[in-house]
């Protein structure tokens, strides 16, 4: 982006657009901060779900922009596909809570396994960013799971 430290932009802001998260500030120079977006790979976004409130961790996946829901607290919980993620906004989380993340998009609960292959698509179309913006937050902030 074309704002930096000088703007007030730091390492580890997340950063949003009007439809929900885009992803967080990986480095910032005085004039431009490159920003990592919610489908790379390499980062994770606590989230939790609509209706059952579960809690998981989203993961990139190489190829295309859908998210994989990883480390499921009850992987028997009913997640539906349509049921829209937020962030978890746990204590030390590096977002806020209730940011919107994306929606559940396909389920596959193979007999075999012991999780469920989830998919999720990101409720921002991070091919099309005009805007963002970036939230002034300090992890201490979190909410206390179950707290509210």
């Amino acid at each position: 982006i074309n704002k930096g430290t000088g703007q007030g932009v730091i390492v580890g802001m997340p950063i949003v657009a009007g439809d929900g998260l885009v992803g967080k500030v990986t480095e910032a120079s005085r004039t431009r901060a490159t920003i990592t977006l919610i489908d790379s790979p390499g980062l994770g976004v606590g989230v939790r779900t609509e209706r059952s409130r579960e809690e998981a961790v989203t993961q990139g996946r190489s190829g295309d922009r859908l998210l994989r829901l990883g480390f499921i607290d009850n992987p028997r919980s009913p997640i539906a596909e349509g049921e829209l993620l937020f962030t978890a906004g746990v204590v030390g989380s590096a977002y806020p809570p209730d940011i919107p993340v994306a929606r559940v998009v396909r389920i596959d609960r193979d007999r075999g396994d012991l999780d469920p292959d989830i998919l999720a698509e990101p409720l921002v179309d991070l091919d099309k960013l005009l805007f963002v913006k970036a939230l002034r937050w300090a992890p201490t902030n979190a909410t206390v799971p179950g707290g509210g």
